[in-house]
């Protein structure tokens, strides 16, 4: 598949890498219709927060249409389209019975690397270095969620894509990109202003988004 990948300190690319598999039986597939850009991606881009490897798919918001779901998922099916947010949730730990959900106590595999910064782990994050667990990220054609039926929300019919990004917890309209319109060939990523596409006009802009956007810009070096 092809996908938007960090390969060094201010160096993003899009590239073919690795289709996500079912690894877990709660995990779920999605073909992502629409993914947003973070400020806070610009941490990790610039090297500012570290555990980054070269090759690592970035993108931590994003909807999506389910294709294909482990045996053990029971509420989520092929097919729907869904809202995921940026950490993920087991949905039955302590914290997640507390609504606690970006302290979820399963889904981060590699806390050590984490613990000496924050003092205590975090859940995972999608797409948002080692330290955060190491997840593959959503600006790509592909994405692997794991507990889906805890963190999959469906959209309801008839919204568009762009409305139902928003509800996301932590989505933030601005800069969209599409993953079906990912270039065949480019050698770095191309940051494309939100108002190019149908469905997301330059007017849904927030300042901050668009500060962030001509920030990016400048940071990798792009007109």
């Amino acid at each position: 598949m092809r996908a938007l990948y960090w390969n060094g300190v201010n160096d993003l690319r899009v590239g073919t890498v690795k289709d996500p598999e079912i690894v877990n039986p709660r995990d779920a597939i999605l073909k992502v219709r629409l993914s947003t850009t973070c400020g806070s991606d610009l941490h990790f881009i610039d090297g500012y927060i570290p555990t980054m490897k070269a090759g690592d798919v970035i993108g931590h918001e994003f909807m999506g249409e389910v294709v294909e779901v482990g045996q053990g998922v029971k509420h989520v099916k092929k097919g729907d389209r869904v809202v995921v947010p940026s950490f993920i949730a087991c949905g039955e730990c302590w914290y997640c019975h507390e609504k606690l959900f970006s302290l979820c106590d399963c889904t981060h595999p590699k806390p050590e690397l984490q613990e000496p910064l924050l003092g205590y782990p975090t859940a995972g994050i999608y797409g948002y270095t080692h330290a955060f667990g190491g997840y593959a990220g959503a600006h790509a054609q592909f994405v692997r969620v794991p507990f889906a039926d805890n963190d999959c929300y469906k959209a309801p019919d008839g919204l568009r894509a762009t409305a139902s990004l928003r509800t996301g917890r932590h989505a933030l309209p601005g800069i969209a990109i599409r993953a079906d319109s990912l270039p065949p060939v480019e050698p770095r990523a191309r940051i494309t202003d939100a108002a190019s596409y149908p469905n997301c006009t330059g007017s849904q802009m927030s300042p901050g988004a668009l500060m962030r956007f001509r920030w990016a810009q400048q940071l990798l070096g792009m007109s």
